[in-house]
């Protein structure tokens, strides 16, 4: 049994879709949670299937969809980056810092 963050991108992407399509289907969270394990060996969290629903995630190759639009704090980042400000990334915290 695997987490869904341990599985290769390609197969993310087949989960993703059939989780999509049980939604439509007319499943609850658990039971797309039980389908997704019986077919996939995967076990998903009932928070992750929360977030995938109530946010608007878009997984392309494992990771979530960047939409470039111009925005303030896009510009903000990239003025930090560019000038002489600082972007450091906290491994142990999963945390940027600017």
């Amino acid at each position: 049994m695997h987490n869904f963050s341990a599985v290769e991108s390609s197969k993310q992407q087949d989960i993703v879709k059939r989780v999509v399509d049980l939604s439509w289907s007319g499943f609850g969270y658990k039971r797309i949670i039980a389908k997704i394990k019986v077919e996939f060996s995967v076990k998903l969290s009932l928070g992750l299937l929360s977030y995938w629903f109530n946010h608007k995630v878009n997984l392309i190759g494992g990771q979530n969809h960047f939409d470039q639009k111009p925005t303030k704090e896009l510009a903000y980042v990239l003025g930090v980056m560019f000038g002489d400000g600082n972007l450091f990334f906290h491994k142990s915290k999963s945390d940027y810092i600017i």
